[in-house]
């Protein structure tokens, strides 16, 4: 698709470069009484090119939740996903040296995590589609859905 704007010029949209993720998918499910603040992840990891700068993150398919603090931290020994705002436990050490990820720097082989904070804002499900980096790599710009979606359901995972 080419986007036109008056005579003045066009410009196609933007593509997902090396963080796109076209055949992963993946969905999880938090019970909302387990999960008041959620911390909701997914993986940064790419092998090609140079260096990358994370210019915004947001989110696809917000529904009756937001989201806020975008960090990048170091890949744990489990990979980040779901768990309790903020992250402990097995993660402790990674959100420990976690940093914000607007204007993070990312080399290609780094193992890093991108995790949110998401909040549901009324008292039903809440739900995000997925993650959205917009980022910098060899003086062009990307944007890039990671495919992973967060459901935190009201009456929990089983109903």
């Amino acid at each position: 698709m080419l986007l036109c704007i008056g005579l003045t010029g066009c410009s196609a949209p933007l593509e997902s470069g090396v963080l796109e993720r076209i055949d992963e998918h993946a969905a999880w499910c938090a019970p909302a009484a387990d999960y008041p603040d959620a911390a909701f992840g997914a993986p940064l990891d790419f092998v090609e090119g140079s260096d990358l700068t994370i210019l915004a993150v947001t989110a696809d398919g917000e529904e009756n939740v937001t989201i806020s603090e975008p960090m990048v931290m170091p890949a744990a020994d489990l990979r980040f996903s779901v768990a309790r705002f903020p992250p402990s436990g097995s993660f402790a050490d990674a959100w420990a040296s976690a940093a914000p990820a607007v204007g993070a720097v990312i080399a290609p082989g780094d193992a890093v995590d991108l995790v949110v904070r998401v909040r549901r804002t009324g008292n039903g499900d809440g739900r995000v589609a997925q993650l959205v980096v917009k980022y910098e790599q060899g003086g062009a710009q990307y944007l890039a859905g990671l495919h992973e979606a967060l459901s935190i359901k009201a009456d929990g995972c089983d109903s």
